[in-house]
């Protein structure tokens, strides 16, 4: 978790290169794995289905309104992520 202004911008530099790698063909799950600080990294970076309300806003919102198999970068904080979403679903709301 990054919690100093150095340590936020390490690692949006460090999120910046992964996408670069990611435009360049590299494999999400490769990439979670060696830069991933997460328990999701030994996953690919798999988050799994979730729904408005679960994760923080920032995260939650650039998570619904992303391009699919877009990657992007979100800041939180609990740091700075790379997001891949690779599907939705409509799920009614009653």
């Amino acid at each position: 978790m990054a919690s100093t202004p150095q340590q936020f911008e390490d690692a949006q530099d460090t999120a910046e290169v992964i996408i670069a790698k990611l435009h360049n063909g590299q494999s999400f799950a490769a990439l979670a794995l060696q830069y991933g600080s997460d328990g999701t990294k030994t996953q690919g970076g798999e988050l799994g289905w979730f729904t408005r309300g679960v994760m923080v806003q920032p995260f939650e919102d650039s998570c619904f309104n992303a391009t699919i198999n877009k990657p992007l970068i979100v800041k939180t904080q609990f740091g700075v992520h790379v997001v891949n979403v690779n599907a939705k679903k409509d799920i009614p709301c009653y």
